[in-house]
């Protein structure tokens, strides 16, 4: 503790020389200047002594004669002396631990773990509601009270907790089970999503009410969830597949004039800095007109931990619109290469033409064609109880 006090204060090491070098300690003792960690060695004494007690050496040096030496100099004031022409260096440091004090008292990052249907950013979102978001004081809330009322304002968590971890808030929660959306208990039928002729039945579970080759419409029954048993009726979730031939039309229209968005190769950059909810531009030129925005955002990550510091770079692209004109050709192999987009799609690959058309008109060519395919056509429709479907 002495230590601590003497090194603020300040002290030296000095040496005394001379014959009568032995004098000094009983005229410092006298004069009640403290001296400590003497040393003797070759007619020369060692010690320490404080700044404010050295001042007053002179008076023992001129009643003895003996040579006082500055040896070693320790302690805050001579720190100070040393680098006093270096000012901003000190104040430097001093904002430095300010700042890092002022920001440990903040959140600067919100991490949501446990989540797998709702997304990070509305559960970010629904922390803000309660007054959880980066830039909050610590000391504002409460984790237990903020985490039940993120349960109940939303309602696809089952449950939450906030943990803090220095400035970074881990979120962590977990999500009901809907059981409605899963349909694992809930009974079903199996209907028609096309009309078609039945060519391939693979049923797991419920009634199937139609043989291959019969011919069905779109919103038919083929696997029906009540299923009659003596005298009891069973209501079941049904399951499988229904393969049937179904024809498929596709349409498609492009007119011989267009009016199309180009690039005019002006490009206005924006740099901005965001710090927690703060964003500071660098730069203030007004962008005006027409033109395609793209925003790039990266954040500040230092020894794997992600700051409230973030960089974000837009780019507009400045458009203009301008007026072309196609040839027959040009709108009809377009028109194909979409029509071909739409099937695959679609997800058929295999399938028969069954009619294709051009339909040209003095504005416009519109293609059509429909195809055979056999795919899939169950579609599970949910019903209750009293046979009201959902």
């Amino acid at each position: 503790m002495f230590w601590i006090i003497r090194y603020f204060l300040g002290f030296v090491k000095i040496e005394f020389c001379g014959e009568l070098c032995e004098q000094i300690i009983n005229m410092a003792h006298k004069n009640k200047i403290p001296l400590w960690n003497l040393k003797y060695k070759k007619r020369k004494i060692t010690a320490f002594v404080s700044v404010k007690n050295f001042k007053k050496m002179p008076l023992i040096h001129r009643k003895t004669r003996v040579k006082i030496k500055i040896l070693e100099k320790y302690g805050i004031p001579f720190l100070i002396n040393k680098h006093k022409k270096r000012s901003g260096l000190l104040c430097g440091f001093i904002l430095f631990m300010s700042s890092l004090y002022l920001l440990s008292i903040f959140v600067w990052t919100v991490n949501v773990l446990g989540n797998e249907n709702i997304s990070d950013s509305e559960i970010i979102n629904s922390c803000r509601e309660i007054g959880v978001y980066e830039g909050v004081r610590k000391s504002s809330f409460d984790t237990k009270d903020a985490a039940q009322s993120l349960l109940l304002i939303n309602e696809g968590l089952a449950w939450a907790s906030f943990n803090l971890e220095g400035s970074v808030l881990n979120v962590n929660v977990t999500e009901t089970v809907n059981i409605k959306e899963k349909g694992e208990d809930l009974p079903s039928n199996i209907i028609s999503e096309y009309d078609g002729i039945i060519k391939k039945i693979d049923a797991k579970s419920g009634n199937v009410v139609v043989k291959v080759g019969d011919a069905v419409a779109k919103g038919d029954v083929l696997v029906s969830g009540v299923v009659e048993r003596l005298n009891s009726t069973l209501f079941l979730r049904s399951k499988g597949e229904v393969f049937a031939e179904t024809n498929l039309t596709f349409s498609a229209e492009k007119s011989f004039e267009d009016t199309v968005e180009y690039k005019t190769g002006r490009v206005i950059r924006k740099n901005t800095l965001e710090f927690f909810s703060l964003k500071i531009p660098f730069g203030f030129q007004k962008v005006k007109g027409e033109y395609i925005k793209e925003e790039k955002s990266a954040r500040l990550v230092i020894l794997g931990r992600s700051l409230p510091v973030a960089t974000q770079k837009t780019v507009y692209y400045f458009t203009d619109k301008k007026k072309v004109s196609y040839t027959k050709e040009e709108i009809k192999n377009s028109l194909i290469k979409e029509i071909e987009e739409k099937i695959k799609k679609e997800g058929v690959k295999n399938y028969k033409l069954k009619s294709e058309k051009f339909i040209e008109t003095d504005e416009k060519i519109t293609y059509k064609k429909q195809i055979t395919v056999i795919k899939n056509i169950a579609k599970e429709q949910k019903i209750s109880v009293d046979n009201k479907t959902e």
